[in-house]
Protein backbone atom coordinates (compact mmCIF):
# COMPACT_ATOMS: atom_id res chain seq x y z
CA UNK A 1 0.00 0.00 0.00
CA UNK A 2 1.25 3.45 -0.92
CA UNK A 3 2.02 5.78 1.59
CA UNK A 4 -1.55 7.82 0.42
CA UNK A 5 -3.32 4.88 0.20
CA UNK A 6 -2.48 4.13 3.65
CA UNK A 7 -3.07 7.65 4.80
CA UNK A 8 -5.96 7.74 3.40
CA UNK A 9 -7.30 3.97 4.55
CA UNK A 10 -6.94 5.78 8.12
CA UNK A 11 -8.31 9.13 7.82
CA UNK A 12 -11.37 6.53 6.58
CA UNK A 13 -11.73 4.72 9.57
CA UNK A 14 -11.84 7.64 11.92
CA UNK A 15 -14.26 9.45 9.38
CA UNK A 16 -16.54 6.30 9.35
CA UNK A 17 -15.63 5.18 13.11
CA UNK A 18 -14.43 1.89 11.79
CA UNK A 19 -11.73 -0.05 13.12
CA UNK A 20 -10.90 -2.15 9.99
CA UNK A 21 -12.43 -2.61 6.65
CA UNK A 22 -11.23 -2.66 2.64
CA UNK A 23 -10.82 0.81 1.66
CA UNK A 24 -12.87 1.03 -1.02
CA UNK A 25 -15.90 -0.03 0.99
CA UNK A 26 -14.94 2.83 3.94
CA UNK A 27 -14.45 5.21 0.86
CA UNK A 28 -17.75 4.35 -0.37
CA UNK A 29 -19.47 4.12 2.83
CA UNK A 30 -18.54 7.64 3.62
CA UNK A 31 -19.66 8.68 0.37
CA UNK A 32 -22.80 7.60 1.54
CA UNK A 33 -22.69 9.32 4.86
CA UNK A 34 -22.56 12.21 3.30
CA UNK A 35 -25.79 11.73 1.01
CA UNK A 36 -24.21 9.95 -2.32
CA UNK A 37 -26.68 7.42 -3.10
CA UNK A 38 -24.69 5.05 -5.51
CA UNK A 39 -23.30 2.26 -5.01
CA UNK A 40 -20.17 2.26 -6.99
CA UNK A 41 -17.97 3.94 -6.14
CA UNK A 42 -16.57 6.09 -8.80
CA UNK A 43 -19.90 7.47 -9.19
CA UNK A 44 -20.86 7.87 -5.73
CA UNK A 45 -17.69 10.10 -5.68
CA UNK A 46 -18.71 12.09 -8.76
CA UNK A 47 -22.01 12.61 -6.97
CA UNK A 48 -20.12 13.86 -3.87
CA UNK A 49 -18.40 16.39 -6.16
CA UNK A 50 -21.33 17.58 -7.61
CA UNK A 51 -23.16 18.20 -4.36
CA UNK A 52 -19.99 20.51 -3.36
CA UNK A 53 -19.99 22.30 -6.66
CA UNK A 54 -17.95 20.67 -8.75
CA UNK A 55 -18.90 18.70 -12.09
CA UNK A 56 -17.02 17.31 -15.36
CA UNK A 57 -14.69 14.76 -15.62
CA UNK A 58 -13.37 12.63 -12.14
CA UNK A 59 -9.58 14.22 -12.39
CA UNK A 60 -11.03 17.96 -13.23
CA UNK A 61 -13.89 18.27 -10.90
CA UNK A 62 -11.35 16.70 -8.00
CA UNK A 63 -8.68 19.17 -8.79
CA UNK A 64 -11.23 21.89 -8.69
CA UNK A 65 -13.08 20.82 -5.44
CA UNK A 66 -8.81 20.42 -3.71
CA UNK A 67 -8.27 23.99 -5.18
CA UNK A 68 -11.34 25.51 -3.27
CA UNK A 69 -10.53 24.54 -0.43
CA UNK A 70 -7.12 26.09 -0.42
CA UNK A 71 -4.86 23.27 -1.63
CA UNK A 72 -1.87 23.72 -4.03
CA UNK A 73 0.19 22.10 -6.44
CA UNK A 74 -0.83 19.29 -8.78
CA UNK A 75 -3.45 16.79 -8.24
CA UNK A 76 -1.82 14.24 -6.50
CA UNK A 77 0.34 16.85 -4.63
CA UNK A 78 -3.13 17.91 -2.93
CA UNK A 79 -4.62 15.04 -2.48
CA UNK A 80 -1.76 13.80 -0.60
CA UNK A 81 -1.82 17.10 1.50
CA UNK A 82 -5.65 16.28 1.74
CA UNK A 83 -4.89 12.63 3.05
CA UNK A 84 -1.68 12.39 4.80
CA UNK A 85 -1.63 16.29 6.07
CA UNK A 86 -4.96 17.03 7.04
CA UNK A 87 -6.83 13.63 7.69
CA UNK A 88 -9.02 13.66 4.94
CA UNK A 89 -12.07 15.84 3.26
CA UNK A 90 -12.14 19.79 4.95
CA UNK A 91 -14.80 20.00 8.17
CA UNK A 92 -16.79 22.43 7.77
CA UNK A 93 -18.51 25.01 9.74
CA UNK A 94 -21.73 26.53 9.81
CA UNK A 95 -22.54 30.31 10.52
CA UNK A 96 -26.17 31.74 10.00
CA UNK A 97 -27.16 35.03 10.46
CA UNK A 98 -30.52 34.46 12.28
CA UNK A 99 -31.71 31.18 14.39
CA UNK A 100 -31.01 29.28 17.45
CA UNK A 101 -27.51 28.99 17.94
CA UNK A 102 -25.69 25.74 17.80
CA UNK A 103 -22.58 23.89 17.93
CA UNK A 104 -21.99 25.00 14.03
CA UNK A 105 -21.18 21.19 12.91
CA UNK A 106 -23.98 21.15 10.87
CA UNK A 107 -26.07 23.68 8.52
CA UNK A 108 -29.39 22.47 11.08
CA UNK A 109 -27.28 23.51 13.89
CA UNK A 110 -24.88 26.72 12.95
CA UNK A 111 -23.36 29.21 15.25
CA UNK A 112 -25.83 32.35 14.76
CA UNK A 113 -23.79 36.01 14.12
CA UNK A 114 -20.10 36.44 13.93
CA UNK A 115 -20.30 36.73 18.08
CA UNK A 116 -20.63 33.20 18.35
CA UNK A 117 -18.21 31.67 16.06
CA UNK A 118 -16.25 29.25 17.77
CA UNK A 119 -12.84 30.38 16.47
CA UNK A 120 -10.25 28.43 18.10
CA UNK A 121 -12.35 25.22 16.75
CA UNK A 122 -11.59 25.81 13.27
CA UNK A 123 -8.03 24.55 12.07
CA UNK A 124 -5.99 24.63 8.99
CA UNK A 125 -8.12 23.33 5.73
CA UNK A 126 -11.61 23.77 7.33
CA UNK A 127 -14.38 25.68 5.97
CA UNK A 128 -16.75 28.08 7.74
CA UNK A 129 -19.86 28.42 5.66
CA UNK A 130 -22.33 31.58 6.18
CA UNK A 131 -25.16 29.47 4.32
CA UNK A 132 -25.76 32.68 2.07
CA UNK A 133 -27.25 34.22 4.97
CA UNK A 134 -27.18 38.11 4.69
CA UNK A 135 -25.51 40.04 7.53
CA UNK A 136 -25.36 43.42 8.50
CA UNK A 137 -22.45 43.56 11.33
CA UNK A 138 -18.71 43.98 10.14
CA UNK A 139 -17.47 40.54 9.52
CA UNK A 140 -13.78 40.39 11.57
CA UNK A 141 -11.87 36.75 10.69
CA UNK A 142 -10.01 36.16 13.45
CA UNK A 143 -8.60 32.51 12.79
CA UNK A 144 -5.07 31.65 10.15
CA UNK A 145 -4.73 28.69 8.31
CA UNK A 146 -0.70 27.73 7.66
CA UNK A 147 1.15 26.19 4.94
CA UNK A 148 -0.47 23.26 4.93
CA UNK A 149 -3.76 24.76 4.03
CA UNK A 150 -5.91 27.71 4.41
CA UNK A 151 -9.23 28.37 6.23
CA UNK A 152 -11.94 28.66 3.42
CA UNK A 153 -14.19 31.65 4.31
CA UNK A 154 -17.63 31.08 1.83
CA UNK A 155 -20.96 32.07 0.73
CA UNK A 156 -21.53 35.05 2.60
CA UNK A 157 -23.60 38.50 1.98
CA UNK A 158 -22.65 41.09 3.24
CA UNK A 159 -24.90 44.67 3.65
CA UNK A 160 -23.34 46.79 6.69
CA UNK A 161 -23.24 50.34 7.75
CA UNK A 162 -19.62 49.79 9.30
CA UNK A 163 -17.01 50.87 7.65
CA UNK A 164 -15.38 47.47 6.47
CA UNK A 165 -17.09 44.71 5.72
CA UNK A 166 -15.14 41.78 5.46
CA UNK A 167 -11.52 42.41 7.39
CA UNK A 168 -8.59 40.04 8.27
CA UNK A 169 -7.88 41.00 11.23
CA UNK A 170 -9.14 41.25 15.07
CA UNK A 171 -8.95 42.89 18.81
CA UNK A 172 -5.46 44.22 16.65
CA UNK A 173 -3.84 40.56 15.68
CA UNK A 174 -3.61 39.92 11.59
CA UNK A 175 -4.54 37.20 9.92
CA UNK A 176 -3.50 35.26 7.17
CA UNK A 177 -3.46 31.85 4.76
CA UNK A 178 -7.32 32.60 4.06
CA UNK A 179 -9.19 31.99 1.21
CA UNK A 180 -12.80 33.86 0.36
CA UNK A 181 -14.97 32.50 -1.98
CA UNK A 182 -18.80 33.90 -2.88
CA UNK A 183 -18.16 36.49 -0.54
CA UNK A 184 -20.35 39.18 -1.74
CA UNK A 185 -20.40 42.69 -0.40
CA UNK A 186 -23.87 44.62 -1.31
CA UNK A 187 -22.82 47.89 1.04
CA UNK A 188 -20.09 49.10 3.38
CA UNK A 189 -18.93 52.64 4.03
CA UNK A 190 -14.60 52.39 3.38
CA UNK A 191 -13.88 48.76 2.33
CA UNK A 192 -15.73 45.63 0.95
CA UNK A 193 -13.36 43.56 1.74
CA UNK A 194 -9.85 44.71 3.75
CA UNK A 195 -7.10 42.62 4.05
CA UNK A 196 -5.01 44.02 6.56
CA UNK A 197 -1.28 43.68 7.83
CA UNK A 198 0.58 45.24 10.52
CA UNK A 199 3.47 46.30 7.59
CA UNK A 200 3.61 45.87 4.15
CA UNK A 201 6.07 43.69 3.73
CA UNK A 202 4.46 40.76 5.98
CA UNK A 203 3.23 37.01 3.80
CA UNK A 204 -0.87 37.29 3.34
CA UNK A 205 -1.33 34.47 1.67
CA UNK A 206 -5.22 35.34 0.83
CA UNK A 207 -6.87 34.38 -2.54
CA UNK A 208 -9.84 36.15 -2.88
CA UNK A 209 -12.09 34.65 -5.82
CA UNK A 210 -15.57 34.51 -7.21
CA UNK A 211 -16.81 37.14 -5.00
CA UNK A 212 -18.71 40.25 -5.84
CA UNK A 213 -17.79 44.09 -4.58
CA UNK A 214 -20.17 46.84 -4.95
CA UNK A 215 -21.86 49.80 -3.20
CA UNK A 216 -18.85 50.80 -1.42
CA UNK A 217 -19.30 54.87 -0.63
CA UNK A 218 -19.53 57.44 2.35
CA UNK A 219 -16.15 57.74 3.22
CA UNK A 220 -13.25 59.99 1.61
CA UNK A 221 -11.36 56.86 0.22
CA UNK A 222 -13.82 54.39 -0.70
CA UNK A 223 -12.35 51.07 -1.64
CA UNK A 224 -13.65 47.56 -3.46
CA UNK A 225 -10.76 45.74 -1.74
CA UNK A 226 -8.25 47.75 0.40
CA UNK A 227 -4.90 45.00 0.67
CA UNK A 228 -1.67 45.44 3.18
CA UNK A 229 1.14 42.63 2.71
CA UNK A 230 2.24 40.37 0.08
CA UNK A 231 1.01 37.57 -2.20
CA UNK A 232 -2.67 38.40 -2.27
CA UNK A 233 -4.60 36.84 -5.46
CA UNK A 234 -7.73 38.49 -6.78
CA UNK A 235 -9.37 36.00 -9.12
CA UNK A 236 -12.62 35.85 -10.96
CA UNK A 237 -13.87 38.73 -9.11
CA UNK A 238 -16.32 41.34 -10.19
CA UNK A 239 -15.66 44.90 -8.33
CA UNK A 240 -18.36 48.03 -8.83
CA UNK A 241 -19.94 51.08 -8.13
CA UNK A 242 -17.27 52.03 -5.49
CA UNK A 243 -16.80 55.56 -4.46
CA UNK A 244 -12.56 56.02 -5.36
CA UNK A 245 -10.68 52.60 -6.51
CA UNK A 246 -11.59 49.10 -7.21
CA UNK A 247 -9.00 47.61 -5.85
CA UNK A 248 -6.21 49.74 -3.70
CA UNK A 249 -2.86 47.40 -2.50
CA UNK A 250 0.47 47.84 -1.00
CA UNK A 251 2.87 44.68 -1.07
CA UNK A 252 4.43 42.43 -3.04
CA UNK A 253 3.25 39.60 -5.39
CA UNK A 254 -0.18 40.74 -5.96
CA UNK A 255 -2.00 38.95 -8.61
CA UNK A 256 -5.68 40.29 -9.64
CA UNK A 257 -6.76 37.48 -12.09
CA UNK A 258 -9.59 37.68 -14.75
CA UNK A 259 -11.34 39.89 -13.10
CA UNK A 260 -14.40 42.55 -13.41
CA UNK A 261 -13.74 46.58 -12.42
CA UNK A 262 -15.83 48.93 -13.63
CA UNK A 263 -18.06 51.84 -12.17
CA UNK A 264 -15.27 53.56 -9.82
CA UNK A 265 -14.74 56.70 -9.10
CA UNK A 266 -18.41 57.41 -7.77
CA UNK A 267 -17.72 59.64 -4.96
CA UNK A 268 -18.01 63.68 -6.14
CA UNK A 269 -14.84 64.14 -5.99
CA UNK A 270 -14.16 61.10 -8.16
CA UNK A 271 -10.38 60.42 -9.31
CA UNK A 272 -10.08 57.16 -8.96
CA UNK A 273 -8.36 53.80 -10.52
CA UNK A 274 -9.45 50.25 -11.36
CA UNK A 275 -6.34 48.99 -9.28
CA UNK A 276 -3.93 51.34 -7.74
CA UNK A 277 -0.46 49.27 -6.56
CA UNK A 278 1.20 51.82 -4.29
CA UNK A 279 4.25 51.79 -2.21
CA UNK A 280 6.05 48.19 -2.45
CA UNK A 281 4.84 46.25 -5.44
CA UNK A 282 7.62 43.94 -6.94
CA UNK A 283 6.16 41.10 -8.92
CA UNK A 284 2.48 42.02 -9.38
CA UNK A 285 0.79 39.89 -12.07
CA UNK A 286 -2.69 42.08 -13.96
CA UNK A 287 -3.96 39.47 -16.33
CA UNK A 288 -7.05 39.17 -18.27
CA UNK A 289 -9.03 41.26 -16.68
CA UNK A 290 -12.02 43.85 -18.04
CA UNK A 291 -11.29 47.55 -16.42
CA UNK A 292 -14.02 50.01 -16.83
CA UNK A 293 -13.74 53.75 -15.96
CA UNK A 294 -16.45 54.79 -18.20
CA UNK A 295 -18.76 56.90 -16.20
CA UNK A 296 -16.74 57.57 -13.20
CA UNK A 297 -16.00 61.11 -11.70
CA UNK A 298 -13.18 62.27 -13.51
CA UNK A 299 -11.26 58.78 -12.95
CA UNK A 300 -7.64 57.94 -13.77
CA UNK A 301 -6.07 55.26 -14.80
CA UNK A 302 -7.27 51.18 -15.28
CA UNK A 303 -3.65 50.10 -13.75
CA UNK A 304 -1.80 52.30 -12.11
CA UNK A 305 1.36 51.46 -9.91
CA UNK A 306 3.33 54.01 -7.87
CA UNK A 307 6.56 52.34 -6.70
CA UNK A 308 8.69 53.21 -4.42
CA UNK A 309 11.42 50.05 -4.91
CA UNK A 310 14.11 50.63 -7.46
CA UNK A 311 13.50 48.28 -10.37
CA UNK A 312 10.45 47.01 -9.41
CA UNK A 313 8.61 44.46 -12.09
CA UNK A 314 5.62 43.47 -12.66
CA UNK A 315 2.84 41.55 -15.86
CA UNK A 316 0.50 43.57 -17.14
CA UNK A 317 -0.97 41.47 -19.75
CA UNK A 318 -4.37 40.30 -21.85
CA UNK A 319 -6.30 43.02 -20.29
CA UNK A 320 -9.51 44.52 -22.05
CA UNK A 321 -9.60 49.09 -20.85
CA UNK A 322 -12.22 51.20 -20.83
CA UNK A 323 -10.96 54.99 -20.39
CA UNK A 324 -12.82 58.42 -21.05
CA UNK A 325 -12.63 61.81 -21.56
CA UNK A 326 -13.02 63.76 -18.78
CA UNK A 327 -14.09 67.34 -17.53
CA UNK A 328 -11.66 67.60 -15.33
CA UNK A 329 -9.02 70.75 -16.03
CA UNK A 330 -6.55 68.59 -14.08
CA UNK A 331 -6.82 65.28 -14.83
CA UNK A 332 -8.61 65.64 -18.72
CA UNK A 333 -8.30 62.04 -19.55
CA UNK A 334 -8.19 58.96 -17.81
CA UNK A 335 -5.23 56.36 -18.76
CA UNK A 336 -5.14 52.62 -19.59
CA UNK A 337 -1.89 52.43 -17.83
CA UNK A 338 0.40 54.17 -15.74
CA UNK A 339 3.30 51.92 -15.15
CA UNK A 340 7.00 51.81 -14.23
CA UNK A 341 9.26 48.49 -15.45
CA UNK A 342 6.81 46.67 -16.36
CA UNK A 343 6.32 44.14 -18.77
CA UNK A 344 3.14 44.78 -21.12
CA UNK A 345 1.49 42.99 -23.73
CA UNK A 346 -1.65 42.00 -25.66
CA UNK A 347 -3.73 45.09 -23.65
CA UNK A 348 -6.80 46.67 -25.69
CA UNK A 349 -7.57 49.69 -24.89
CA UNK A 350 -10.04 52.51 -25.98
CA UNK A 351 -11.17 56.10 -24.78
CA UNK A 352 -8.62 58.56 -23.06
CA UNK A 353 -4.95 58.06 -23.69
CA UNK A 354 -3.27 53.92 -24.08
CA UNK A 355 -0.49 54.95 -21.62
CA UNK A 356 1.85 57.34 -19.40
CA UNK A 357 5.62 55.55 -18.55
CA UNK A 358 7.74 56.45 -15.39
CA UNK A 359 10.79 55.43 -14.67
CA UNK A 360 12.58 54.48 -11.16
Amino acid sequence: MSQRSDCRYQALLSLTGETTGNVNELMLQWLQGEGATSNTLADAWLEYLASEGFTGDRNTATFNWLRDKGYTGALPDMLYKMWCVDGGPATVWYVAATGTNGDGLTGETPWVGFSNIDWASIEPGHILDGMGDTYADAFEVAVSGDATGNVTIRNFNMVTAADDAVLTRSLGVHYDYLTFKDVNVVAAVRTGIYITAANVTDEKHVLVHDCEISGISGHAHSYGMRIVGRNVVVNRTAIHDVGEDGIYATGNGLSVLDSHIYNVSQAAAGRGDCIQIATESEGYTITGNTLDLRGGTNPKQCVVARVSQTGARGLVARNRCYAQNNADTVNTKSQCLYLANADVYDNECSGGTFSNWYED
